[in-house]
């Protein structure tokens, strides 16, 4: 059992080792470094939907607990259908506008959650947006993958989901120091528009570039 620690203690330090050359490789990058902003941003929106839809649920729509089941499973339907159709319309209208126009989507969603009047609207709001989160998450990541050499894409996706899944912790502290602010459904307007300029900022990011040399 002994061996067990050093061992670990190597397991902590190489994610540390390969986060740090993602870091560097992303930060050098000129597509991937504002695209990974735009996508961190997304998730600071998010973050309001993940952490208080099961309040909008309960305590605004006054539902019961198995509600809040409900709804996520109509996001899932709707995710799955949008990821049924993502890569086609990627091809038809190319990554930039499929990205830009899904995450923006999202954002509308989002916002329109506040003036949900019951569990029904709310489920059908979720199943809709759904749809474009079903496009943008595939599209994503296969414009990641692309810009990156087969060599760092483990190394890049471990940077990537800190910053995401670290603004998603951070976001949804905000969310809640906000809903107690300012209300519960106006949280979920300010959320939706920050999405909105991660769409901005997605079709920023991808914009054409004069090709080297």
């Amino acid at each position: 059992a002994a061996p067990a620690a050093p061992a670990a203690r190597g397991g902590r330090t190489s994610l540390r080792t390969e986060a740090a050359a993602g870091y560097r490789f992303l930060r050098t990058h000129p597509v991937l470094r504002p695209l990974t902003a735009a996508t961190v941003v997304f998730y600071a929106g998010a973050s309001t939907g993940f952490s208080l839809m099961v309040l909008l649920i309960r305590d605004s729509a006054g539902a019961p607990a198995w509600a809040f089941g409900v709804v996520l499973a109509c996001g899932a339907v709707g995710a799955f259908a949008g990821t049924l159709v993502g890569a086609r319309i990627a091809r038809r209208y190319g990554a930039r506008l499929t990205l830009a126009a899904a995450t923006l989507a999202e954002g509308a969603t989002l916002a329109a959650m506040a003036s949900s009047a019951s569990v029904a609207v709310l489920a059908v709001i979720w199943l809709v947006g759904g749809i474009p989160a079903g496009i943008r998450i595939p599209v994503a990541r296969s414009v990641q993958q692309r810009l990156t050499p087969n060599r760092m894409l483990g190394r890049v996706n471990v940077t990537a989901r800190m910053f995401t899944r670290g603004v998603i912790v951070a976001g949804a502290l905000a969310s809640g120091t906000l809903a107690a602010t300012i209300g519960l459904r106006p949280t979920f307007v300010v959320g939706g528009s920050v999405q909105v300029v991660a769409a901005g900022l997605t079709w920023r990011a991808l914009r054409p570039r004069p090709e080297p040399g």
